[in-house]
């Protein structure tokens, strides 16, 4: 799992992607925007850093969430991506910029129900 909220998040993904060649595996990478926020920013201020480690604003974790999965979306035959959102408007960004991967069938987006219910 890798978060797009931390500032690093790129980085990391260059990595992952760098590893998944280098070893010939398929890395299965589930992209989030962040889960915490808080505990991130406290640890920051009580270790005195100058800058956080996450962005403090919520359109620069939005666009960085939509750029890590432009990233995962390139590289399908080293990346298995899923994306979790409940944003409408990301998943349709994602599957909106991932479309001729989509249809060509090197990228599947599995999109689970709600409730336990399997998507069709």
């Amino acid at each position: 799992m890798i978060q797009a909220y931390q500032k690093r998040c790129p980085l990391v993904i260059d990595y992952l992607v760098d590893l998944a060649s280098r070893t010939r595996r398929r890395l299965m990478i589930r992209l989030v925007k962040g889960a915490y926020w808080d505990s991130e920013i406290k640890r920051a201020q009580m270790e005195g850093l100058e800058g956080y480690p996450v962005y403090t604003r919520k359109v620069y974790t939005d666009v960085s969430y939509l750029a890590c999965a432009k990233k995962l979306l390139a590289v399908p035959n080293l990346i298995y991506p899923q994306f979790a959102t409940h944003n409408a408007h990301t998943l349709a960004a994602i599957l909106s910029s991932g479309r001729a991967k989509l249809l060509s069938g090197s990228v599947r987006i599995p999109v689970p129900a709600r409730h336990g219910r399997t998507a069709v």
